[in-house]
Formats: C-alpha cells, sequence, structure tokens
C-alpha cells in the first residue's frame, strides 16, 4: 500500500505591507505598525529581518512616538544576535547591535538625536534647536538596564528646562563633552560645558565654562569662570530636577 502522505516544509516566511496592532491593558499601550515587510529563515541558525515604514507607540500620559526602523537578528542555541537595528524619528537616529542570552544583553549603540524631534514629540513651546550625539554600551543583566555612554551636543538649555518642568531661569546654547553611566533609574553623568548668551538663576551670562554633573535628582554647575555682562566671576550653582 502506498503512503500518500504529503509532508511539507517550510524554509522561509516572507510578510509583504503587512499591518500589526497590539494593546497591552496593563500599561495601557497600543503599539502599531504599518508597512511591515519581513523574512525569515528557518534553519539550524534562524535569520529574521524586516522594515516597517512607520512604527508608531502610544502610552497613557505619554506623547505619541512615531518613526520607521530596520532590523536584522540570526537566534542559534537560544542566544539571539542582534546584527542591526535602526530607529528613526522627525530627524532622530538611533543604532544598535549586540547580543541577549539567558536573561543577559549586552549592546552597543550610537544616538544622533535631533532637539527639534525631542520639541515635537513633547510638544515644547520655548524656542531652541540643537543636536546630541550619544555611543557606547547598554546592557541588561538581573531586570536592570546599565548605561555606560559617551555624549557630546550643543543645545539650548531652556528646552531641557522646560522638558524637566523647573521652573528657575535656567537658559542659553550649551556646549557639552562628557558621559554617562550607571542603571536607568539612577544614572550619574558628569561633563566639560561652554554656555553662552546665556542667564543663570537671573544672572546674565556672556560666556561661563564650568564642570556639570548629575546624581541622585540634581544638577550642579562647579568650577565655572565666567564673563558676565557686568565683569567676571567665578561660578557654581545647583539645581534639583523633579
Amino acid at each position: 500500500e502506498r503512503d500518500t502522505s504529503l509532508k511539507v516544509k517550510i524554509k522561509t516566511v516572507e510578510i509583504k505591507q503587512g499591518k500589526v496592532n497590539l494593546k497591552d491593558k496593563g500599561t495601557n499601550s497600543i503599539f502599531k505598525l504599518d508597512g511591515f515587510n519581513g523574512e525569515v529563515i528557518l534553519d539550524k541558525i534562524q535569520k529574521f529581518s524586516a522594515s516597517a515604514q512607520k512604527i508608531s507607540i502610544k502610552k497613557e500620559g505619554w506623547p505619541e512616538i512615531a518613526g520607521d526602523a530596520d532590523i536584522s537578528l540570526t537566534l542559534q542555541d537560544k542566544a539571539v544576535q542582534i546584527n542591526k537595528f535602526v530607529v528613526r524619528s522627525s530627524g532622530t537616529r538611533i543604532t544598535g547591535s549586540g547580543e541577549y542570552y539567558k536573561e543577559r544583553g549586552n549592546f552597543k549603540t550610537g544616538i544622533d538625536l535631533l532637539v527639534m524631534s525631542v520639541k515635537k514629540i513633547f510638544k515644547l513651546e520655548r524656542s531652541g534647536e540643537g543636536r546630541v550625539s550619544a555611543s557606547g554600551n547598554v546592557s541588561y543583566a538581573d531586570k536592570k538596564i546599565l548605561l555606560d555612554l559617551k555624549l557630546s551636543g550643543k543645545f539650548y538649555l531652556q528646552t531641557l528646562m522646560e522638558l524637566l518642568k523647573v521652573k528657575e531661569r535656567v537658559e542659553g546654547l550649551i556646549d557639552v563633552k562628557g558621559e554617562i553611566k550607571g542603571p536607568l533609574d539612577n544614572i550619574r553623568g558628569t561633563a566639560t560645558a561652554a554656555l553662552h548668551s546665556g542667564n543663570l538663576f537671573n544672572v546674565d551670562v556672556d560666556l561661563l565654562k564650568c564642570n556639570v554633573s548629575y546624581d541622585n535628582g540634581t544638577m550642579k554647575f562647579s568650577d565655572g569662570e565666567g564673563r558676565l555682562y557686568n565683569g567676571s566671576a567665578k561660578v557654581s550653582a545647583a539645581i534639583r530636577l523633579p
């Protein structure tokens, strides 16, 4: 008697112009993908690549975040190798690569942040443009995200103060270079900075060079030497952030 059973082995799955809508009732958030294209290669080493023309994330109490993305990864022996990860939104670009295995991950990342995109997302009203770049490592272990990033950029302090809802007068164009380290819920930062044509706590500043640090919710300006509009001064100050 002949065996007429049909055996099918799928090696590749391809998706074109798909749509995905997910809703998490626990966090009251909505995740959407439009123009989703993807390919999965089912082999000993599984490969996955995908792109989306639009990614949209909505969460109660947060502004909508939208952009487009590309990702390429491989899976082998329960390890996830991210070969390429790119997200673009309103002029801002985030890239990454790395590995995740047994609830531990280590990723290299690069961030090119256009301040105008932050203003657009959070609907900030005060004037001020700029750009901030960061690169380094982001790791995940013991259910904690750890940062080790070098950063540099030039932006207006009043934009940051408006975002953080700080009421004190702190403004001006700042050129900064430094680093951010530590767990995401308790990050620390140090930098050297130059403030141009600004104002610190109602004192007009022509040029101020100083060290800036952030730790435990407090931003400090120390070892500052500056030209004020009425002369020169050594400056130090601290501001508690919400």
